[in-house]
């Protein structure tokens, strides 16, 4: 299932609160944090909010 999360690119203020779940992210350096927050902050353009496509996995069980 496809959801989009809805980023508040104001909240790219302070990037390490918003992304310090992601393994991804904690393992880049300033500059490559720098480049990801530019490079999100370019998508978003005019924009309050940036619709970021994501992928949910469901599982069902029956027991």
């Amino acid at each position: 299932m496809t959801f989009d999360y809805d980023l508040d690119v104001a909240a790219l203020e302070d990037p390490d609160t918003l992304f310090s779940m992601s393994p991804d992210w904690t393992g880049l350096d300033d500059a490559e944090k720098a480049a990801v927050v530019a490079d999100v902050r370019s998508m978003a353009g005019d924009r309050f909010i940036l619709p970021i496509p994501s992928t949910a996995l469901i599982g069902m069980a029956r027991r």
